[in-house]
């Protein structure tokens, strides 16, 4: 083998081998939890909060006009209980992905007690605790990672 030849075979396993360890963005959108407003609320949608959460997704198709793509459920029973759209993004503007920060207003839940009864006030249970669990659906169907916020106390009373 010619030095030429020599020279040109390592530039190709020099190139692959650089190529193959590339790190490729991430399809699924990536959530990271930053605060709420508030811990302590009233029961049964008389008070809300804001949430703030950030989110990166590598191949920048996050959002979408025909249908919500943020799903908010209660820590204690899982059940859907709020679901947002993010608009749409050009598509030309956002070839390199897309980050950001979103701020949602959440409303207060019932109180559930141990008997599984709730909505009502109760001198008995006059606290519950609860955490708002948030995920992202990108416009290929990517599911994000699931983030909680912290606790919030729901005044029973």
């Amino acid at each position: 083998m010619s030095y030429s030849n020599i020279t040109l075979l390592m530039f190709f396993i020099l190139f692959f081998s650089i190529t193959a360890c590339r790190k490729s963005d991430p399809v699924e959108p990536a959530l990271t939890y930053l605060s709420i407003s508030k811990g302590f609320m009233a029961q049964n949608g008389q008070d809300s909060l804001l949430l703030t959460f950030s989110f990166v997704d590598g191949n920048g198709d996050i959002g979408n006009d025909a249908e919500d793509n943020i799903f908010v459920t209660d820590s204690r029973t899982n059940q859907l209980i709020a679901s947002y759209r993010i608009p749409e993004i050009d598509e030309n503007s956002s070839k390199n992905g897309r980050q950001g920060d979103i701020t949602l207003i959440l409303y207060s839940q019932c109180c559930i007690y141990p008997d599984s009864s709730s909505c009502y006030a109760s001198t008995i249970f006059p606290v519950d605790s609860m955490s708002y669990n948030i995920q992202v659906k990108d416009k290929a169907g990517n599911l994000s990672n699931i983030i909680s916020t912290d606790p919030v106390q729901l005044d029973c009373e």
